[in-house]
């Protein structure tokens, strides 16, 4: 039947299915050693906009960039989560402190923690589809943020919900949903990033492509 045939909507459909239960595997098995986040993280990108471009495959995909991108994504990831650390000792240093300093002091930590969230929003993609150094990826993500602000909006919230979502199953529903967390907390969010910049990507692809052919 051409209900059940390799290329009808249902069938692709449970293979995007699949294909996202995996990425959600390999990320959560690759983050355990908690340093490694951030390139577990890079390449659940890479590999989500695999799936979405129907491109290779899943395990290749995410063990390739994984590799390729582990010593400047930590890097990067370190650096992200230190600047939190920092910045919520401050916040908490100031709120041992009466007076309109101390609000100010917080209200100034606040929003560049919420700027950070949207800057990360961009890193770990565009670390996971373009060489630059990590000077030049922050750069960029500062100009997409800008450049694609509301978009940057829905990926920063997509961003961190899974560990929001974490938070509510361990804190508010007591456990209850952990299953579909580990399935797909991870991977459907990063997914959805994916099919938010890969129109952006697939310009940005052409642009180097373009200058690869005058260099050459």
């Amino acid at each position: 039947m051409k209900f059940f045939s390799y290329d009808s909507p249902i069938m692709s459909f449970l293979a995007k299915v699949a294909d996202l239960l995996l990425l959600n595997m390999l990320t959560l098995i690759f983050s355990i050693p908690l340093i490694t986040i951030g390139a577990a993280t890079t390449a659940a990108h890479y590999t989500a906009l695999k799936i979405h471009r129907e491109e290779g495959h899943v395990w290749r995909s995410f063990w390739k960039s994984f590799k390729e991108n582990l010593k400047q994504s930590t890097v990067i990831w370190l650096i992200v989560v230190l600047y939190c650390i920092i910045a919520v000792l401050a916040c908490l240093a100031y709120g041992n402190v009466d007076g309109k300093i101390a609000r100010v002091g917080q209200t100034v930590i606040m929003a560049t923690l919420i700027f950070l969230t949207l800057l990360y929003a961009w890193l770990m993609p565009l670390q996971s589809k373009f060489i630059n150094t990590i000077r030049t990826t922050f750069k960029n993500s500062f100009y997409m943020a800008i450049k694609y602000f509301f978009r940057t909006l829905l990926m920063a919230i997509l961003s961190v919900l899974p560990l929001g979502l974490l938070f509510l199953i361990i804190f508010v529903l007591r456990i209850r949903g952990i299953a579909i967390w580990l399935a797909f907390g991870i991977s459907v969010p990063i997914y959805w990033c994916a099919l938010l910049y890969d129109e952006i990507f697939e310009k940005l692809e052409d642009m180097v492509l373009e200058n690869e052919q005058i260099e050459a």
